[in-house]
């Protein structure tokens, strides 16, 4: 197949950068958002395995804020343990990943808080580390240009709002996982939009959760306070990666905005 060996040429690279880690981000202030590229958290034989959120950036208010992060290219294996070798392992190739967030007062009453994310191009394969051949039966391959997350949560005189968006110039997704299909996609799906779903894998795009907060105004009540966006949701289920069994999440292109 074609796709997949333009996407298995894109991890032909010698070396690997290792990402320090770093605790997952969340908006959780008066006023927070975040924004990151890529992170995952996968189970296989009983082990816990967490990718690091890659080139996080968030901030809060008061007082406002405004922070960017840039990271050109960034390259990872990242091995699932598992006790069996060789183990599974999630390849990732990201370029030009810009994340953004801001904050602060407007007026008054009046406040905002925006995050978002944006990667130039993205390459994702699920396969044994060391690969094992023949290409065609590798599990999972996903290949992306211009992933857009965006994020915003605002209050004016009491009203809150919240809104979030997700977009791709392109994006490709083929595999074993899938059956062999490829599947695509360009523009802004809807929120929500399920690419595709099976008993091992479950592909989300432009998935919106808000979250809520109880107050009491007489009586009881829920107000919207957040709102986390994923450009790419990838749920794995028992999913067979070669012969090695993962279960996990891993989201690309993330960003959140909130109270």
């Amino acid at each position: 197949m074609t796709t997949s060996s333009n996407l298995l040429a894109i991890f032909a690279i010698t070396g690997t950068l290792t990402v320090s880690a770093v605790d997952p981000v969340t908006a959780g202030s008066l006023d927070a958002s975040m924004a990151d590229a890529l992170s995952g958290r996968f189970v296989a034989d009983g082990d816990l395995t967490i990718l690091p959120a890659v080139a996080p950036t968030q901030g809060s208010a008061p007082p406002s804020y405004n922070y960017k992060e840039a990271l050109p290219d960034y390259v990872n294996v990242l091995d699932i343990a598992h006790k069996l070798a060789p183990p599974a392992a999630l390849y990732a190739h990201l370029t030009g990943v810009w994340d953004h967030v801001m904050g602060g007062e407007f007026g008054v009453d009046s406040h905002v808080s925006e995050g978002d994310t944006s990667i130039a191009t993205a390459a994702l394969m699920f396969n044994l580390n060391p690969t094992a051949p023949p290409a065609g039966s590798v599990p999972l391959l996903i290949s992306a240009t211009g992933v857009h997350a965006n994020a915003i949560y605002s209050v004016v005189r009491r009203s809150t709002l919240v809104s979030g968006t997700a977009s791709f110039g392109e994006l490709i997704i083929t595999g074993s996982l899938l059956g062999g299909m490829t599947l695509t996609y360009s523009g802004t799906p809807p929120a929500n939009y399920i690419l595709f779903s099976n008993a091992e894998v479950s592909i989300t795009l432009n998935e919106q959760v808000a979250t809520t907060a109880t107050c009491t105004v007489d009586q009881e009540c829920t107000v919207t306070d957040g709102i986390q966006v994923v450009a790419v949701h990838v749920a794995l289920t028992n999913a067979d990666i070669a012969g090695r069994i993962v279960s996990g999440d891993f989201f690309l292109g993330e960003a959140q905005a909130g109270n």
